[in-house]
């Protein structure tokens, strides 16, 4: 799979940038994935049939979006933005007990590492509240099929390991 960034001047003097996957047998075939104003990354899981793509939208949040593969290099969203920061953001305050009213005003979520079977991955949540406190390489696991979260290593770990025989 190959990843092309494109980048596009706008008349008010700022910039638009699009990721397009194109195939590596077929390079003619080629999809636009995402588009964005600011930063992006991607994480393709280990057999490509999903992306995380790490959003910065802003100087004061980042999120998650994940997308499946429909055919080739065209792929959908079915995880959209806020979806994976909220929950691993709630999972830490129950984690931490504190009160749901707590809201930090930079938080940003990003898919570090892909499970072996593309099933879940790996968030790490960071931010701060101006001033008051601040969070730092809070990690959990983010389930695909329930949108979920998870803190089961043994899950994500259980498909690494392989003896060759």
């Amino acid at each position: 799979m190959l990843v092309e960034d494109y980048y596009r001047a706008e008349k008010d003097g700022g910039h638009v940038v699009q990721i397009w996957l194109a195939s590596v047998e077929h390079p003619d075939d080629a999809a636009l994935l995402f588009e964005h104003r600011r930063s992006a990354d991607i994480v393709f899981s280990p057999n490509e049939s999903r992306v995380a793509v790490n959003h910065g939208g802003s100087s004061t949040d980042a999120v998650v979006i994940v997308f499946e593969r429909v055919s080739g290099v065209h792929y959908k969203e079915i995880v959209p933005a806020d979806i994976v920061r909220e929950k691993a953001f709630a999972a830490f305050q129950h984690s931490f007990w504190k009160p749901d009213t707590r809201q930090f005003d930079h938080l940003y979520a990003e898919c570090i590492l892909w499970s072996a079977d593309s099933s879940e991955f790996l968030v790490r949540l960071h931010g701060h509240e101006s001033g008051v406190a601040s969070l730092q390489n809070y990690c959990c696991i983010f389930r695909v099929p329930d949108q979920s979260i998870s803190f089961d290593l043994s899950t994500f770990n259980k498909h690494s390991f392989d003896d060759h025989k």
